[in-house]
């Protein structure tokens, strides 16, 4: 289960994201497992499921 709220990503969760194709600065994470990462957009409130 995901957190209640998104957080701002740690220093690795940034790096995950970068090397997914997006800013880190535009998103904030709802959940952070062993395989993938659950993200949400600070604009639209766009979910996203990233690999690690």
């Amino acid at each position: 289960m995901g957190k209640l709220r998104p957080e701002r990503p740690t220093l690795a969760q940034k790096k995950a994201i970068s090397r997914a194709g997006l800013l880190p600065d535009n998103w904030m994470v709802l959940d952070d497992g062993s395989v993938s990462m659950v993200i949400l957009s600070r604009k639209s409130g766009q979910r996203r499921v990233i690999s690690k």
